[in-house]
């Protein structure tokens, strides 16, 4: 399972435990850790030889890569002449046994014609691997003869190379030969690198380390558990280099989409607020319609629109009131008077009402012949008139039809 920080972090890590083992399932462990960072290779030896497994552990992160030196007790080393096929060399070595029970490396002498054989069984090999479930096991040699591509690195005059109990034999920076000393006896030999010393027993985990950081097969002893942690591992790099170019381009997408969701959603809530402001201007706008229509009704109920000339008919009705009438109110199209309980209003059209007050009945009487007799007025009657004598003048009102 990939965590952010395996995305996150761009430089690799590697733990290399050298086991050696000591019999009785008895073991002593070395740790190297290695890290790569651009094109630097950093490496220390946190822990040196102990048998406390847990220490060993504990110094490693879950899920980490790790690779595996095996040697010590149960190893057998052998120089023969080369030879392709494995099982072959195994029946030369131990002859009648069954060669899948054992597991063998080949470390190829340069210019020569012979090979060194590092020789362990199967079962033991698998019992060591199993020790480290909850890492990843994507490395495994057995012995110590992968040191040879190290050597390069180390001074021209080394001559042998001591490896706990096993000396190599060393000529023009290329091992050559073995020589196997006293198991209880571990000649300690001290080495230079890159400005670094230490004993030489971890130049076999250095070998392997590089060699895993540099990209190179580091499966040395062909086994099939391994070769698939290689090949998840392989995927799982993969996989974080997609990652890592699809996350900065989804992170670019998402800026993008942002913006632009900002920007028309700003749009939006301006042309929001504009709809809402227009729609109180329709609002008022129909408001003013039905006000205006309402007027209008209610300016043609009352005549006023009507093509009638009042103003006309008013003023020959002024020319003809005499000076002993006194006119108190006049009225066009005056309104109809209905129940209390309608409120229609209706107005009597081509109507004028007049009401007032006349000093002179004689001179009343005149004024109303003269307005019947003119061809200006339809129709001219007296509503009301009364006299009173008290006062010595008469209330009148009159209906005009225009």
């Amino acid at each position: 399972m990939l965590k952010l920080a395996d995305i996150l972090d761009f430089s690799d890590s590697f733990y290399v435990i050298d086991v050696e083992m000591l019999g009785g399932n008895l073991y002593n462990y070395s740790l190297t850790s290695m890290r790569k960072d651009n094109n630097d290779i950093d490496f220390s030896f946190p822990i040196s030889p102990t048998n406390d497994f847990l220490e060993i552990k504990k110094n490693i992160p879950v899920g980490a890569n790790i690779g595996l030196i095996v040697n010590g007790k149960g190893l057998l080393y052998r120089q023969i002449k080369q030879e392709q096929d494995s099982k072959i060399c195994i029946d030369k070595i131990l002859p009648g046994v069954n060669p899948d029970d054992y597991c063998m490396q080949q470390y190829s002498i340069p210019d020569s014609t012979d090979t060194i054989l590092s020789i362990i069984r199967q079962e033991t090999l698998d019992s060591i691997i199993s020790l480290f479930s909850g890492f990843l096991v994507v490395g495994v040699s057995v012995g110590p003869f992968i040191i040879s591509d190290l050597l390069k690195l180390l001074p021209s005059s080394t001559d042998a190379i001591s490896y706990h109990n096993i000396s190599l034999i060393v000529a023009e920076n290329e091992v050559t030969s073995y020589e196997i000393g006293n198991n209880d006896d571990e000649t300690i030999q001290a080495v230079n690198l890159s400005g670094q010393t230490f004993n030489s027993s971890f130049l076999p985990s250095l070998s392997l380390g590089f060699a895993y950081l540099l990209g190179e097969n580091c499966n040395f002893s062909e086994m099939n558990c391994v070769s698939r942690n290689i090949e998840e591992i392989e995927y799982k790099r993969k996989t974080i280099k997609l990652l890592r170019i699809i996350i900065p381009i989804s992170f670019m997408l998402l800026l993008i989409s942002y913006a632009l969701f900002n920007h028309y959603y700003s749009k939006a809530d301006n042309l929001n607020s504009q709809i809402t402001v227009n729609e109180r201007m329709l609002n008022h706008l129909d408001e003013i319609k039905q006000t205006y229509a309402s007027k209008n009704k209610f300016l043609q109920q009352s005549g006023l629109l009507s093509e009638t000339k009042y103003a006309y008919y008013l003023d020959i009705f002024a020319h003809q009131v005499p000076s002993s009438i006194v006119l108190k109110d006049i009225t066009i199209n005056p309104q109809i008077k209905k129940s209390s309980l309608s409120k229609e209003v209706t107005f009597e059209n081509g109507i004028m009402m007049v009401t007032g007050i006349s000093h002179d009945s004689f001179e009343f009487n005149s004024w109303i012949k003269g307005m019947k007799s003119t061809s200006d007025f339809k129709e001219v009657n007296i509503i009301k008139y009364e006299y009173k004598e008290a006062e010595s003048k008469a209330y009148f009102s009159i209906r005009i039809q225009l």
